[in-house]
This record gives C-alpha cells, structure tokens and sequence, in this order.
C-alpha cells in the first residue's frame, strides 16, 4: 500500500483573541466591585491615568487650557493644592479595597509555594472548602478527600500542609487540637501546657487544678501558670481574617418606577470613575525635550490609559 502526500485548503472561520480585546471583554464582565478593583490597580500602576470624578468635572484637557493666573507664586500654589487633592482621591480609592484577604485566598497562596506536588495542591484546594468559621477541619476530613477521588498520600500530605500553615492552629478537627498545634509551633510540645491539653483536658475543662498537679507532678501555682498560658492561645485561628460571606452585591443598573408610573433603568456607575490623561505629559511630549526611551515610556503609557477609557465607555454603552 503506497503513500501519497497531498496539500489541501480548508476554510476556517475563528476569532483570534488579541491581548486588547481579551482586556476588552474581562472589562466587559467585570461587574462593577470587580471593576473598581481592576481600575484602582491600574491608577496605581499608570502614572499617566488620573481619576477625574467628582471634583475634576472642569479642569480643562486641552493643552494651553489653564485658567489665568496673576503670578508665578499663586500658580505654584495653585499646583501644589490640585497635587494635594489628586493624591487624596487616589489615596482614597486606594483604600476603599479591603485590607483582609479571606482566609482560603491566604491559604492558596501559601499552598502554591509549599504543596509538595500538583496533587497535593489539589486536594489542598479541595480540602479547604470543609473548614468551618474558626478554620477546623472535620474529623473524616480525610475519607472526604478520599471519596472525592483523591489518593490517602495526597489527601494526608494536603492536612498535613493545612495543619503546618500560617496561622498556628488552623487545620486542627477541634479547639484542644489547635491549642495543642499553636503550642508545638512556639516549640512547647514537651511543655507543660501541653501535657495538660493531651492528657489531663477533661480536667481542665473543670478547672481542677489539684488534681491536675498530682497527676503532673507538679504545684497548683505551677499548673495556674500553664492554664494562663493557654489561656493566650488562639481559640478561633480564623478570626483575624476577612470572612468571604456575606458577600456585598453591587448592581450596575437601577430600576426605579418614575412619577407617571413607568420603570426607567438606570446606569448607577457609583464604582465606575471617570478617567483621562495626565496633561502634564502631554505638555511634556509636545516640549520635544525627552529622551527617547522617556519618550517611548509616556507614549506606550497614553495607548494603554486610552485603550483603558475607551474599554470602559464600551462597557457602559454595553449595559
């Protein structure tokens, strides 16, 4: 049986994604918390972008625009509150973003550097989702993993990796289990708290403190000095982060019912802030007086602010 080589044509209809509509359409999705976020990222890497609403309605664009003034003294000074205020609105968009992350994007986080293996970072990721509020685990955690497909090696090495990450006692099936773990983190596991949440908590529970201290060996002073060290350990390791629920809807568009007694809607854009081009870098590139890899650097930077403005009108116009 002979073999021939043949060249044919065949017509495929395909959209190729480039970088830019790939933006376009992720700005398109993004509703609107999302969308201040991104934008609030790309004020703080474009040095050329600046965020106009609210008191920048009528500051001129147009190069040559300033408004007169009667000195050099009172333009600089005139400057220096715009600079103020700018940095203020920045500053303020800036820290309208949570300062917690949850505590499953800071255990993902820690995962992706110290999972032993692609597996095990799976079923960490998995493995994550059984935690309650304080960040315990459930006592079957581990034939959970197990019945979802995972192997008893990946799903040991993903607790384990749970149960060696940041914060101490995260990880643990209950709170004498944390106690215990934050104490073997601090390096106590042979201490005497210790001793007391391993062999003696039901006694502790009951605060018996005698008895405890003839089953140690040791003085009731002692064990009060142990149960005050416990005492500052942490009962719910979870608490110092932001919780993922309840999670705060913002709508893009309003539905009010107006006098005549007909629904109108409405485009809220509360999060969506009015951008444009710095002029000072305009003035700079119409001065001639840059380097080129200056040069290079601003223009690169108005293409990317511009694309930005006019992704954003098209997403409004969208809605």
């Amino acid at each position: 049986m002979g073999f021939e080589i043949r060249q044919t044509q065949k017509l495929d209809q395909s959209i190729a994604l480039t970088p830019q509509l790939k933006k376009s359409l992720e700005i398109l999705q993004k509703p609107s918390l999302e969308l201040h976020e991104f934008l609030s990222e790309e004020l703080r890497t474009n040095p050329l972008i600046e965020d106009m609403s609210g008191e920048y309605e009528n500051i001129p664009e147009q190069i040559g625009e300033n408004p007169d003034v009667e000195n050099d003294s009172s333009e600089s000074e005139e400057n220096a509150s715009d600079r103020e205020e700018e940095n203020r609105k920045r500053d303020f968009m800036l820290n309208s973003l949570p300062d917690k992350i949850s505590l499953r994007e800071h255990l993902l986080n820690e995962s992706k550097l110290d999972a032993e293996n692609a597996d095990t970072a799976e079923a960490f990721e998995f493995l994550i989702s059984f935690m309650d509020e304080r960040g315990f685990l459930p006592s079957d955690a581990q034939s959970k993993l197990e019945d979802s497909g995972f192997s008893p090696e990946s799903a040991r090495a993903a607790i384990k990796l749970l149960r060696d990450s940041d914060p101490p006692g995260i990880g643990a099936s209950d709170m004498r289990d944390s106690l215990m773990l934050q104490l073997e983190r601090k390096g106590m596991g042979d201490s005497l708290p210790y001793r007391i949440l391993d062999r003696d908590y039901e006694l502790l529970m009951r605060r018996k403190v005698s008895e405890i201290a003839d089953l140690e060996n040791t003085t009731p002073a002692e064990v009060e000095s142990a149960i005050a060290q416990i005492a500052k350990l942490n009962t719910s390791p979870a608490k110092d982060f932001s919780r993922e629920d309840p999670r705060f809807i913002k709508p893009d568009i309003a539905f009010k019912l107006d006098d005549s007694g007909e629904w109108t809607a409405e485009l809220t854009n509360e999060y969506i802030p009015r951008l444009r081009i710095n002029p000072d870098y305009r003035r700079l590139l119409a001065d001639g007086k840059l380097r080129e890899s200056e040069e290079t650097y601003i223009r690169e930077k108005i293409r990317e602010g511009k694309f930005l403005m006019d992704a954003i009108e098209q997403r409004q116009n969208t809605l």
